[in-house]
């Protein structure tokens, strides 16, 4: 058992987010936190994993800032994938930052899958919950069920691994000249590629409106638009209902002996009741968080009305 230890080296696995720090030497595993990389889970008519990776730039688009993202996806059932966008010069600062080499980088694996054995933890000053199997930094501290962990990941899983450029800004001065003549022999193969371009082009639409057809989507561009306008707006509505149930809730944090006798949702309006609440404390603190509420007394407890 000894002999087998000393053959096959162990590394650390720690969690780098864009705020850590490390005092460290040897090869370590990262587990990149959420905040350095997009997760979206999508259902779209494929059944291979190549072929839904040749659609995330488009699934994306909607969401992601104007920067070079890679993308990565996994299989999780039938038409339905857990995929993943990253920046290599983001992931690059934030490990420099956090006083950590490039080169004791061995592995780079998401945080998505090697944290699923937690419901909800804390690592540092920082909070992280699964949301819809999707695992997200929150804010701050939404309820006292964290589990503290340390920056050193205690576990073995191998899920999520990434292929991190690392190596992509550091090119060294004297690869210039081997960079030139690769640059040089791609021009030349730009050519044969545009004598393929058009051939390509026309295979393309032959398959997206065989795609559109077979699954009844809709075939023009304004139509795609049209429920990409819709789900962005219902999206704002979702924020907006998320954001003031979580001031309302939150409220019980601020107050001791705070107790909420009722939550209720009829009319586009969410109503929360409070007891053991002083009225004008609870009005001064919803007018930092909510712009127009209702507040009214009913039989010595507070019942707050908010229009969605």
């Amino acid at each position: 058992m000894i002999l087998k230890l000393q053959l096959h080296h162990k590394y650390k696995k720690i969690f780098l987010s864009p705020n850590s720090k490390f005092e460290e030497n040897s090869k370590v595993d990262i587990v990149l936190s959420p905040q350095l990389y997009w997760c979206r889970i999508f259902e779209i008519p494929v059944q291979k994993v190549k072929k839904a990776q040749k659609a995330l730039p488009m699934l994306f688009e909607d969401v992601l800032p104007p920067k070079k993202f890679e993308y990565w996806c996994r299989k999780i059932a039938d038409n339905s994938y857990m995929a993943f966008a990253y920046n290599n010069s983001e992931i690059i600062e934030a490990i420099e930052k956090s006083g950590l080499n490039i080169s004791q980088v061995n592995n780079v694996y998401l945080a998505q899958g090697q944290m699923m054995k937690y419901k909800n933890f804390q690592i540092g000053e920082e909070y992280y919950q699964y949301c819809n199997n999707v695992l997200v930094n929150v804010p701050y501290k939404l309820h006292n069920n964290y589990e503290q962990l340390s920056f050193e990941i205690d576990n073995s899983l191998k899920i999520d691994k990434v292929n991190i450029q690392l190596y992509a800004n550091f090119i060294k001065r004297k690869y210039l000249e081997s960079l030139f003549i690769l640059l040089f022999m791609t021009t030349l193969l730009g050519v044969f590629q545009l004598i393929q371009y058009n051939k390509e082009v026309i295979k393309n639409q032959n398959y997206l409106t065989r795609i559109k057809h077979e699954y009844n989507l809709p075939q023009s561009t304004i139509q795609f638009k049209s429920i990409l306008n819709n789900l962005k707006q219902e999206e704002l509505l979702n924020k907006d209902f998320k954001q003031k149930f979580i001031s309302l809730l939150s409220y019980v944090n601020e107050t001791n002996n705070v107790v909420i006798e009722k939550i209720d949702y009829k009319n586009n309006k969410l109503i929360f009741l409070y007891s053991n609440t002083d009225e004008k404390s609870l009005e001064k603190y919803l007018k930092q968080k909510i712009e127009k509420f209702i507040l009214s007394i009913q039989n010595n407890q507070v019942q707050i009305e908010v229009d969605l």
